[in-house]
């Protein structure tokens, strides 16, 4: 079964759509927002086993800190 959900934020500028996937189990999403006035975009992935403990994440982040240049951040993370 998959689902899609999406959300806006109340504190702050953005929202926020992701993806539910139960084969294989995983949330894939996307979030665009607005952080001490610096737009911001934020892609993830988190992947499950079937017990539904998390086995791998994935987080990539950019800003537009001063257009054209953009800062790009991203972190992986495997279950050994």
């Amino acid at each position: 079964m998959n689902r899609v959900v999406a959300w806006q934020r109340v504190d702050t500028l953005g929202a926020e759509y992701a993806e539910l996937s139960n084969a294989p189990t995983c949330m894939e999403g996307e979030v665009v927002l607005v952080d001490d006035g610096e737009p911001c975009a934020v892609s993830y992935r988190v992947d499950c086993d079937d017990a539904g403990s998390t086995t791998c994440a994935f987080v990539r982040s950019k800003t537009a800190a001063g257009l054209p240049a953009r800062r790009w951040c991203a972190l992986r993370i495997r279950r050994a």
